[in-house]
């Protein structure tokens, strides 16, 4: 569950997927989705590196906090549906980030509660069994 203000705030979540080999287009055919975002790793000097692409995926987005708590139960069904892959990904070198991203309303009056959120512990529990990085990020409207 999600508390915000009473105004619509956006979010997004999003899986990164990182990987020395798979090309993006097995990835999304794998995984039967569209990719958001393609970008090839640098290292410290700004060099490319080919082999170590980022690929960015919407799994879920809205700007209403009540839908919020079904659209994690929609990712952790397509987490799930999933599974044999997320390990196959991981084992040939594979990283995986599910990446929550939410508007955060200015606090009305100092010491405000402006985000609040709860993961329920199957969720958490999933993430942890399949190995995937959970990030939350808060992004001021």
């Amino acid at each position: 569950m999600i508390i915000l203000s009473e105004a619509k705030d956006l979010y997004s979540i999003d899986l990164v997927l990182r990987h020395p080999s798979l090309s993006p287009e097995s990835i999304s055919r794998a995984l039967s989705l569209e990719l958001k975002g393609l970008w090839t790793a640098a290292d410290a000097f700004n060099k490319p590196h080919p082999k170590r692409m980022l690929i960015s995926v919407t799994l879920q987005a809205g700007d209403d906090p009540a839908e919020f708590e079904n659209a994690l139960t929609n990712v952790s069904q397509f987490l799930h549906s999933h599974t044999a892959y997320w390990a196959d990904f991981r084992s040939s070198g594979g990283e995986i980030d599910l990446i929550l991203n939410h508007t955060i309303s200015a606090a009305k009056v100092v010491g405000d509660k402006c985000f609040e959120l709860h993961l329920a512990p199957g969720l958490l529990g999933q993430l942890a069994s399949t190995g995937i990085t959970l990030r939350v990020q808060g992004w001021q409207s």
